[in-house]
C-alpha cells in the first residue's frame, strides 16, 4: 500500500483549457514508493489526465515549481505527438516515455500543451505540445528519471472521475 503525500502546492481546479500544464487536474498528489516516485492525477476528462501526468513527469524531474523558474532557454518549438497502443493506460506510459527521452537526449521541457486528444475507445493520444530547453547552467540541477515503469500503471474512469496512477524509476 502507498502512503500519499500531498503535492506541495496543491492548484485550485479551473476548468480545462490547453496550455496550462499543472493546473487543471482535479488533485495530483505524489506517493512515497520504495526506490520510486509516483504520482495520481485526477479529473474531470481523460484530456487532463494527460496534462496532469505530463507535469506530474516534469515536477519528479526539476521540481513541482519548474514552470516558474527561469531556467530554460532558446526559442520555442513545437512537437506533434499521436501515440496508439492495446490499451489506454500504455498510449499514457508511451507519451510520457517520449517526453522523458527528449529530456534525455535533447534537454526539452514541455511548457505548453497547445492541443491535447484523448480517444479512449482506440487507446490513442494526440497532442501538440512546445519545448524549450533545459539552461545548460542548471543540467546538474535534475532528478534522475530511469524510466516511466508499468508497475500499477492505469489510466481509467471511476465513476465521474478519470484517475491514472504513474511510477517512476529513479
Amino acid at each position: 500500500m502507498h502512503e500519499r503525500e500531498p503535492l506541495a502546492q496543491q492548484v485550485e481546479h479551473r476548468p480545462f483549457k490547453p496550455g496550462v500544464l499543472g493546473s487543471s487536474p482535479r488533485r495530483l498528489t505524489f506517493l512515497s514508493h520504495t526506490a520510486d516516485i509516483g504520482f495520481i492525477v485526477q479529473a474531470d476528462i481523460p484530456e487532463e489526465i494527460v496534462i496532469g501526468a505530463i507535469y506530474g513527469l516534469f515536477a519528479a524531474i526539476l521540481g513541482e515549481d519548474y514552470l516558474r523558474k527561469v531556467f530554460l532557454e532558446g526559442k520555442k518549438e513545437r512537437r506533434l505527438f499521436t501515440i496508439k497502443s492495446q490499451d489506454l493506460s500504455l498510449a499514457l506510459h508511451n507519451l510520457l516515455e517520449d517526453l522523458l527521452y527528449q529530456f534525455d537526449t535533447r534537454r526539452w521541457v514541455p511548457i505548453e500543451v497547445e492541443s491535447i486528444s484523448v480517444f479512449p475507445d482506440k487507446y490513442q493520444i494526440d497532442a501538440s505540445i512546445w519545448f524549450r530547453q533545459l539552461s545548460r547552467k542548471y543540467r546538474g540541477e535534475v532528478n534522475e528519471v530511469k524510466a516511466v515503469t508499468y508497475h500499477n500503471l492505469r489510466f481509467e474512469k471511476k465513476g465521474d472521475v478519470w484517475e491514472a496512477e504513474v511510477i517512476l524509476d529513479v
